[in-house]
């Protein structure tokens, strides 16, 4: 199905950011002020990969779960998910850079984020350029029903799927090594590398050393 390249320098990176809630503990700062850093980050880390000449990066900026967190937090997570997307609209979208793209459970992300920014994804899809995917409020079973709904006798043909170029490589900080519901279906080949570090406390060069250790590796791909 999703088969990448056995070699070569990746073509599609994913990000999964862990860390954010016990930064902000450590730092005792707010969990919207760990946030800010981490969007901040993560914008500066996917403009070095599109430098690079990756085609696509996938960042998991929240899962439906994440949805199940006391009020507090999620009201946290929801303005800063606002702030983040403000600041791919304005480095990503008006400088014409990428082509961007919200991926998750449509019915929450209409109900949770502002109008005017969902607006303003949609009219930066741009075929052509670096795609950059952010999943909001993601689960797997509900790309699963939207490919049944778009084609149920080829499901999981790629055409079918949100997001339909496979994972070379998956950057996790944090210190847990598993994947969260994060693209599975895009990930089945993909290397998983899980640095100990929190996200905010993850520097550039860790995920440059990644990039060149995957460019030297060749994978067997179930051969």
């Amino acid at each position: 199905m999703l088969y990448p390249s056995a070699t070569g320098f990746p073509q599609h990176v994913g990000l999964i950011p862990d860390g954010g809630r016990r930064w902000a503990k450590l730092h005792t700062c707010s969990i919207g002020e760990a946030y800010r850093l981490t969007s901040s980050k993560l914008a500066g880390f996917a403009h070095k990969l599109f430098d690079l000449g990756v085609k696509e990066v996938s960042v998991y900026a929240a899962s439906f779960e994440n949805l199940k967190r006391s009020a507090a937090e999620v009201d946290e997570l929801l303005a800063s998910a606002h702030d983040a997307l403000r600041l791919i609209i304005n480095q990503f979208i008006r400088t014409g850079i990428a082509d961007c793209r919200l991926v998750g459970q449509t019915d929450l992300i209409g109900k949770y984020m502002n109008k005017q920014v969902l607006n303003a994804f949609e009219d930066g899809q741009a075929e052509g350029l670096p795609r950059l995917n952010i999943c909001l409020f993601y689960h797997p079973v509900f790309e699963i029903n939207q490919a049944i709904a778009r084609d149920p006798q080829g499901v999981f043909h790629p055409a079918n799927l949100t997001v339909n170029r496979p994972l070379d490589l998956i950057f996790r900080s944090g210190g847990y090594n598993l994947l969260s519901n994060f693209l599975p279906l895009q990930s089945g080949y993909a290397r998983i590398y899980c640095v100990d570090e929190l996200f905010n406390d993850v520097q550039w060069q860790q995920v440059e050393k990644v990039l060149n250790q995957f460019a030297l590796d060749e994978r067997k791909i179930g051969n």
